[in-house]
C-alpha cells in the first residue's frame, strides 16, 4: 500500500515536518517502489531523506527555508543540490523524472519499472 501522508512509519516521537510528511506522500504514490529512510529532524531542523530505487541512490534535503534540495543519482552524491525545489508536490514529480532520465529503476526480478 502506498504512503499516506495520514500514516507514519516514523516513532511517534518524531515529529516530521508537513511539508516532509507531504513529500513522502506524492513520492510514494508516484513510485511506489522506492525504498525511503529519514533521518531528521536534526537540531537545525533539517531533514535527510535517503532513497533507493534499483540501483540509483539519490537523497533529498529538506530546510524550512529553501525547501528541498535534490541529490543524484547516487551512490557518491554532489556537495551542492542538483536542484532546489520548495513545494513538496513538485519536488516529488522531478525526483520521479529525474530517477526516470537517470536510467529509471528496476523491479525485483529485472522488470524495467515505468516512472511518470
Amino acid at each position: 500500500m502506498p504512503f499516506d501522508v495520514a500514516e507514519t512509519p516514523l516513532p511517534l516521537h518524531v515529529r516530521m515536518p508537513v511539508a516532509v510528511m507531504a513529500f513522502l506522500g506524492h513520492l510514494s504514490r508516484l513510485i511506489p517502489s522506492v525504498r525511503i529512510a529519514v533521518d531528521g529532524p536534526g537540531r537545525a531542523g533539517v531533514c535527510w531523506i535517503d532513497l533507493t530505487l534499483g540501483e540509483l541512490s539519490p537523497a533529498v534535503e529538506w530546510h524550512a527555508e529553501t525547501g528541498f534540495g535534490i541529490y543524484g543519482p547516487g551512490p557518491i552524491l554532489p556537495e551542492r543540490p542538483k536542484l532546489r525545489l520548495a513545494c513538496p508536490q513538485a519536488a516529488a514529480l522531478r525526483l520521479s523524472r529525474m530517477l526516470r532520465s537517470w536510467g529509471g529503476a528496476y523491479r525485483p526480478g529485472g522488470d524495467r519499472t515505468e516512472l511518470p
